[in-house]
């Protein structure tokens, strides 16, 4: 009997991963209309998946590691067992052949990045056509290691407006991948001056006009006519702060209008300036302002019987 002809999973497909995982992910961002990047928290007993190939590049960490941990990439195997460590990452890249095996219970976080949208992601400066990662097993990237987190906090407090978050921390990551983890050595073009005053005004009046809803941060790029890799770093330059970040600060200055307007419940007041819900807002609200929006409300009460 001839062997199994090895399966190709692409990870952006919903459900696609179980042909190779048991078990269904714990948490997952498909839902949640993410662009070029996925990510799902999975929890696995010992098992062994067969000779298989990824779609989509994985970067992985752990939450949880096996006794033992082996695999098999295009004939070169890793094993591993004592020296796993819950801040390494693993680097897979798209397209290869991969066999894994482990012993015991394995909680883990997948983020998958297409590759097409690595390479769009920084194309003033990487020929698509040259650009490949290299595998990299149980190697030290705090920075990596803390995104991937970012994302699946931000996922688990704020997953029906998190494409935004996504888009931006993807956008850093996939800048970190091509610098020190491609095949080739790459080296971005430095620009310097931040936006030009017709592009930094296009960009905000494209957050004003869509504030209340999922803002993509690839079509606020494409809106100024560059990459969104330079878009964030020349924004950045402008303001001071990053387009994740000036939305938010943007959300917040509309939600204190309108809790002094105190037409609207804190919670109806979230989702009118774009926040999935009450907690979000106050999270954001209260490191921003120094306060609650109840307390800035009742503030805002008192002063004005004060003037009256």
């Amino acid at each position: 009997m001839s062997p199994a002809k090895p399966i190709t999973v692409n990870p952006f497909q919903k459900g696609a991963m179980s042909q190779i995982l048991t078990r269904e992910p714990l948490l997952s961002s498909y839902e949640s209309g993410w662009n070029g990047i996925q990510l799902a928290h999975y929890h696995q007993l010992s098992g062994e998946i067969p000779e298989h190939y990824i779609s989509q590049h994985i970067i992985s960490i752990s939450a949880r590691n096996p006794e033992v941990l082996e695999v098999i990439s295009d004939g070169k195997s890793w094993i591993t067992a004592s020296e796993l460590k819950d801040n390494l990452i693993q680097v897979y890249p798209a397209d290869r052949s991969y066999q894994v095996g482990w012993v015991g219970e394995s909680e883990f976080i997948h983020c998958y990045i297409d590759p097409q949208k690595l390479s769009e992601i920084a194309y003033e400066s990487v020929d698509p056509d040259c650009l490949e990662l290299m595998v990299h097993f149980m190697r030290y990237d705090p920075l990596i290691y803390q995104i991937l987190l970012a994302l699946k906090t931000e996922l688990e407090t704020n997953p029906s407006s998190s494409r935004f978050y996504a888009e931006s921390a993807s956008t850093f990551l996939a800048a970190h991948l091509v610098k020190h983890y491609a095949t080739k050595q790459w080296v971005f073009q430095e620009y310097t001056g931040g936006l030009s005053s017709l592009k930094l005004r296009r960009a905000i009046a494209y957050i004003q006009d869509h504030l209340t809803e999922n803002l993509s941060l690839d079509a606020m790029a494409t809106e100024v006519g560059m990459s969104r890799f330079y878009f964030c770093r020349l924004f950045k330059q402008s303001t001071g702060i990053t387009p994740y970040q000036y939305l938010i600060k943007c959300r917040i200055e509309r939600a204190k209008v309108l809790l002094k307007q105190r037409k609207l419940g804190i919670t109806d007041i979230a989702v009118e300036v774009g926040f999935s819900n009450q907690s979000h807002l106050t999270k954001h609200f209260k490191r921003l302002v120094g306060v609650t929006p109840k307390k800035f409300s009742h503030r805002s009460q008192d002063r004005t019987k004060n003037h009256n």
